[in-house]
């Protein structure tokens, strides 16, 4: 405006309109101010000394600057060749932003990325961002050239976008996952107006959506094919009618929205029943609805309910299925089982999962069926074979569907760390804890990224985990674990729902091997109570008793607990971590007796070292008493030092902090960062100590002491404890580090390196 040199302002409502207007574009608020200036629509406003819209109070921005300025803003396309002017129309009916990877299908037949490139090089059309992603350099060029189409224009646009991907979807498309492919195409084909293929696209995207356990993607994909649904003429059949709302159901009720799920699956029912009644029905929709609502109230502890919908369906599953090959009926038949095995009926639970695993075995040797449907009978068996309380037979199962699942799908799928899981707890109840936390600790990690943190299976696995550390001697860790477990079944089951009982029975044990015998009666007594409410009498009868025994025996416990409390306070707990760790218990048979100093956390090399001692504890080489985390900030050393360990199976293996290793007060050097790394209660702070009481519990002249990190603390021991040292002490290794040696040095010379402080 030419007007800064003369003290003038501009009034902040003017900036605001422009700012909006150009979506803070120089180059658009340039073109505005111009064309408000050629059309007198500025004044100079002496009140206040500033520039002014005339009129600005009086009027929105809507009305001062007209939306349709698209001749303003584009006029920097005004050269634009005909061809490149396409490419903007249908980049403007794809979005603000899109994936070069999935686009690139449009290449071949319009030559679109390419072009895509040059407006980004030569108009300043397009920038890059989140890796191979194009996005409008300016939100308003982008509105501006939408504003240019009317609808029949786009619509044209999005058929000729669907016909292109329709004839190229199956095309290699790299890294880029085929759900979203099907996501994008369905909006596409929305636009187009193709309601039926829109429909297919969706139910296809909440397919995939489904198979990576992103039930709330998936839900999304069933609403959005049910919107197609309704404009789609003419109608289409019952099956293809009631599939997306029954799969709909379902995925509501894997995100525990049970009252939603049963709403959804009844209205199915009643529409079914209604079709049967009048001959014009889909018997096996018929079956697919039954079950589905009848596996709702299994997950909503209704097993009378959920039995009698199974009842009903696996007669008619059985009759319209004649193949003994059929995967379909393996699956109706395994549904009816899981009812069975979670209401108490084990036995009866076990002979219709074998009948599974048998049509299941000979689908496969036919061809028509794979390892991942026979994995499935081998979790669904083991977990049945666990409940019958025939471990070894359970850890089998879960085995083999473990080694199927990790052969064909990745590392990181929920079916990977639902076999994880199973393999963890069957462990554990073969006294094998130790060898249960690492998997249970993938499971849980797993489980956090697919189903997030407020799910009943992310539950499940902290549940599961808490047991392995309980069994391996870590009841605080247990605790810890299992408090969250029961916050999350809290938010997520209906108020005393049966699958409150297991995690309040393991919580209730842990917390009476902790000493807190008052909570832990409540927590028994609380399980009572929601097994009384769920059960018949002598359903699960083998729970109900078990908690009625650990009731009595509490009661009997607190009244004795005064002299138990005074015989523990008097162990330090150093002294508590050697006594109770397994290490220490005929040291010999395990291996050589070694304590590790390590600075772990600065370089990597230290959880090597960590790794090949997992590998030589295997071996009974050697047998870690105490490892020992040393130079600032320590704590956070042992912290990953016990994830470290946790990891590798060696939660027995006790951690101390030792001391600063010679860094100046309030100085802290880097510590990386480890999902497993953890504060735990069961690290003993006074390093020292816990070198000194290992030292004490070991045979004469027995233990290795491996320093690769700073001496300090094995200094400490040598000054203040020298006859135990001498006594027990077998051999030292230090790691140190040398000034480097010329023709002159008399003697070798310690660097400044931390491992010589």
């Amino acid at each position: 405006l030419g007007v800064r040199e003369n003290g003038i302002g501009i009034d902040e409502k003017m900036l605001d309109a422009v700012h909006h207007r150009a979506n803070g574009c120089p180059q658009f608020i340039e073109y505005i101010v111009r064309w408000a200036l050629d059309k007198d629509l500025i004044e100079y406003v002496e009140s206040h000394n500033s520039m002014s819209f005339k009129a600005l109070d009086a009027h929105s921005d809507d009305d001062i600057i007209p939306r349709e300025l698209s001749s303003i803003v584009l006029a920097a396309f005004n050269d634009l060749s005909p061809i490149l002017w396409d490419a903007l129309k249908i980049a403007s009916c794809i979005g603000y932003s899109f994936d070069a990877d999935v686009y690139n299908a449009l290449t071949g037949d319009l030559d679109f990325i390419p072009k895509i490139k040059r407006l980004a090089s030569s108009y300043d059309a397009f920038e890059m961002c989140d890796g191979n992603r194009y996005k409008w350099k300016h939100q308003a060029v982008y509105e501006a050239v939408k504003s240019l189409l009317i609808n029949s224009q786009r619509q044209k646009i999005h058929s000729m976008i669907v016909e292109v991907f329709e004839r190229r979807v199956d095309i290699d498309l790299g890294e880029v996952g085929k759900g979203d492919v099907h996501r994008l195409l369905a909006r596409h084909c929305s636009l187009a107006q193709k309601w039926g293929s829109a429909f297919n696209q969706y139910m296809e995207a909440g397919k995939r959506a489904e198979e990576i356990y992103n039930f709330t993607e998936a839900t999304r994909m069933y609403e959005e094919a049910l919107s197609m649904q309704g404009k789609m003429t003419p109608k289409p059949l019952l099956r293809s009618r009631l599939l997306p709302t029954v799969k709909l159901g379902n995925c509501l009720r894997e995100l525990a929205r049970y009252e939603e799920s049963e709403k959804v699956l009844t209205q199915c029912l009643a529409e079914t029943e209604r079709a049967m009644a009048e001959l014009d029905g889909d018997e096996q929709m018929y079956v697919h609805v039954l079950t589905s609502l009848a596996t709702l109230y299994q997950n909503k502890s209704k097993y009378k309910d959920a039995k009698e919908l199974y009842e009903k369906a696996l007669p008619i599953a059985r009759n319209i299925q004649e193949s003994r090959s059929s995967l379909w009926l393996a699956g109706q038949i395994a549904g009816y089982a899981e009812i069975l095995r979670k209401s108490g009926d084990l036995p009866s639970a076990e002979a219709l999962h074998r009948e599974a695993l048998d049509i299941r075995n000979l689908a496969a040797e036919e061809g028509s069926g794979t390892e991942l449907e026979l994995a499935i009978s081998f979790t669904q068996l083991g977990c049945t074979l666990f409940g019958l309380k025939r471990f070894s037979e359970a850890y089998s199962e879960h085995r083999m569907a473990l080694f199927s699942r990790f052969k064909y799908l990745d590392f990181s799928h929920g079916l990977v760390s639902e076999s994880l899981n199973y393999c963890a707890e069957s462990l554990c109840s073969l006294d094998r804890g130790c060898e249960g936390i690492p998997l249970a600790m993938h499971a849980v990690k797993i489980r956090k990224i697919v189903f997030g943190t407020s799910h009943p299976a992310y539950a499940h696995a902290l549940s599961v985990l808490a047991s392995c550390y309980y069994a391996s001697g870590r009841s605080c860790d247990a605790r810890d674990f299992l408090h969250e477990c029961i916050d999350i079944c809290e938010s997520a089951f209906p108020k005393n729902h049966a699958n409150m009982i297991p995690n309040l029975m393991n919580y209730g044990k842990v917390l009476r091997s902790t000493g807190d015998l008052r909570k832990a009666r409540d927590v028994f007594e609380r399980a009572i109570t929601i097994h009384q409410i769920n059960f018949k009498e002598g359903q699960r009868a083998a729970e109900l008793e078990k908690c009625t025994q650990e009731v009595s025996e509490i009661n009997v416990e607190i009244a004795t607990e005064t002299d138990q409390c005074k015989a523990t306070e008097m162990k330090s707990p150093a002294e508590l971590a050697i006594a109770n760790s397994p290490q220490c218990m005929d040291i010999f048979s395990k291996g050589s007796p070694i304590i590790v100093v390590t600075d772990v956390g600065r370089d990597v090399d230290d959880e090597y070292c960590l790794v090949l001692l997992s590998a030589l504890k295997r071996m009974h080489l050697l047998n870690p008493i105490a490892i020992i985390s040393t130079l600032a900030p320590q704590e956070k050393r042992a912290h990953l030092a016990r994830g470290v360990l946790d990891s590798l199976g060696m939660p027995g293996v006790p951690v101390g902090v030792g001391s600063s290793g010679g860094v100046a007060e309030g100085v802290e050097l880097e510590v990386y960062s480890a999902d497993y790394a953890r504060p735990c209660s069961c690290v003993v702070k006074d390093g020292v100590q816990l070198m000194v009481e290992g030292l004490r519990a070991s045979p004469d002249k027995s233990v290795q002491l491996l320093i690769i990190a700073a001496l300090t603390d094995v200094a400490t021991i040598l000054q203040d404890y020298e006859e135990l040292f001498q006594q027990k002490v077998k051999e030292l290794v230090v790691m140190g580090g040398l000034k480097p040696l010329d023709d002159a040095s008399e003697f070798v010379e310690p660097d400044t390196a931390y491992n010589n402080n």
